[in-house]
């Protein structure tokens, strides 16, 4: 079975001539590459955390246990978009 993917740019089908199930499929995937980018980008900044000084810790109201212990936590500890309802 032929599926038509009309192009509307290249590279770009357009996402109502996709049969449901691979809507699903790739709304799916798409949550997961948001996740993966989140989880990168919560590890990012809890690193940064600690490469700050402890006056600058002082200046945001943090200290340098607060940040040693947000540090500490797994990146997959972070608020993430919900993966329900993701059909």
């Amino acid at each position: 079975m032929a599926i038509d993917l009309h192009l509307r740019s290249p590279g770009r089908p357009v996402a109502s001539h996709r049969p449901a199930g691979l809507r699903r499929v790739v709304r799916l995937l798409e949550k997961v590459w948001k996740t993966i980018l989140r989880w990168h980008e919560v590890r990012r900044q809890r690193r940064a955390l600690l490469a700050l000084s402890d006056q600058l810790l002082k200046d945001i109201g943090i200290s340098r246990a607060d940040a040693t212990r947000e540090a500490a936590r797994p990146f997959w500890d972070a608020e993430v978009e919900s993966w329900r309802g993701w059909r």
